[in-house]
């Protein structure tokens, strides 16, 4: 076992502690810069360097309930990415077409220009599509304004929940 890098042996023949934990934690950075560059499956990254965690370490007393509770934070933050951003739309009036238009256009933005890109896209797409659907500017604007407001709670969502799944596995590494 390397020094500061778990409580737990691992067995013989396998990955050591040491370099387990340091796979798993860049794994779960890179998750985190997921939650910021939608380009990343953020939460699934996390998840996925905590099984990876389980898989080649051990998973010792608690390991299966903090992995569960992982699991189950990363689905939140999978339903809050699906649901937030298209229900900000409809609320203020928007249609599944202003919402598809809006993540189309923001893909395209992601990949031309970054995050801005992305952000810009996702707001003019949806209001050109609205715009062409219902020809009322103050309609399309209120749909894009809808689509910002919950893609930003989204993002603190999110981001909260990224951080309670990187908590609970620290928890998990250092007082298994």
């Amino acid at each position: 076992m390397d020094a500061g890098f778990g409580a737990h042996p691992c067995a013989e023949g396998t990955m050591s502690e040491g370099w387990l934990s340091v796979l798993a934690g860049l794994l779960m950075v890179l998750g985190l810069a997921g939650i910021v560059l939608p380009i990343l499956p953020g939460t699934f990254l996390i998840w996925l360097g905590a099984l990876v965690y389980g898989l080649f370490g051990e998973w010792g007393r608690w390991g299966p309930w903090i992995f569960g509770l992982i699991t189950l934070l990363g689905l939140a933050g999978l339903v809050t990415e699906v649901v937030m951003g298209g229900a900000g739309a409809t609320m203020r009036g928007g249609s599944l077409w202003g919402i598809l238009g809006g993540l189309a256009v923001g893909a395209v933005g992601l990949v031309l220009f970054s995050l801005p890109g992305a952000i810009g896209g996702l707001l003019l797409g949806t209001f050109a599509v609205e715009y062409l659907r219902v020809r009322d500017m103050r309609k399309a604007a209120d749909a894009m304004i809808g689509m910002g407001v919950g893609y930003g709670v989204s993002f603190g969502v999110k981001l909260l929940i990224a951080l309670a799944m990187i908590g609970l596995w620290l928890l998990w590494v250092f007082a298994a």
